[in-house]
């Protein structure tokens, strides 16, 4: 995806990203995607040169990944590609297709958009804010969810990301699960990781 290539490629060489990178593309796909939000919040916090643990935290947890409860946020800070696309210039020079929900040339934000949809339907029903696309949602037929939960599975593969255990038409059953731990690292051993490649990275371009 050139949208991640582009933001990540940028932290790596600089150690920065706009807020709008960190939020909608990276913070974004990692929610949708299923990523375990602690691993997300470290990897902001030992990547970024401007990170700081009082404001990762909130920022990260809270209303990137959403996942504190609604604390910070009252909804999830999730959109497909077709935000992507209008809100920048990435898409073209992608080969995923930001209007194509399943499929090869599916854009994977747009797979992980509507099946987090699906997977959360309950969780968010009583949200007024979370309506129209919800509603959007209850319009599809069993097949069209079942569809996109079946290549978002694909898609998490291809990631070696686990897959929530679902129910009848892709909903989800149970604790949703996130990326795996590499090693079994601890969030302290991760920050230290991240933060000496980034470094290694910076010394490297600046040489």
């Amino acid at each position: 995806m050139h949208c991640l290539r582009e933001s990540i490629g940028e932290v790596l060489r600089h150690g920065f990203g706009h807020h709008i990178q960190r939020l909608m593309v990276t913070g974004n796909f990692a929610m949708m995607a299923g990523a375990d939000p602690r691993a997300v919040s470290d990897w902001y916090l030992g990547m970024y040169v401007d990170a700081v643990d009082w404001v990762t935290l909130p920022n990260t947890l809270g209303m990137s990944q959403h996942a504190d409860g609604g604390v910070v946020g009252t909804k999830p800070y999730a959109a497909s590609g077709r935000y992507i696309e209008k809100m920048g210039d990435y898409c073209a020079g992608c080969r995923f297709e930001p209007g194509t929900r399943v499929g090869e040339s599916a854009c994977p934000f747009t797979t992980f958009y509507w099946d987090f949809l699906i997977r959360h339907e309950a969780r968010f029903a009583s949200n007024r804010r979370m309506a129209l696309p919800l509603k959007h949602v209850s319009a599809m037929t069993d097949a069209e969810t079942r569809g996109i939960a079946q290549w978002a599975e694909v898609v998490r593969g291809r990631l070696g990301m686990r897959s929530p255990r679902r129910g009848p038409g892709g909903r989800v059953r149970g604790r949703e699960c996130g990326v795996r731990r590499a090693g079994g690292a601890t969030p302290e051993a991760s920050r230290k990781r991240d933060a000496e490649k980034t470094q290694h990275t910076l010394n490297r371009d600046t040489r």
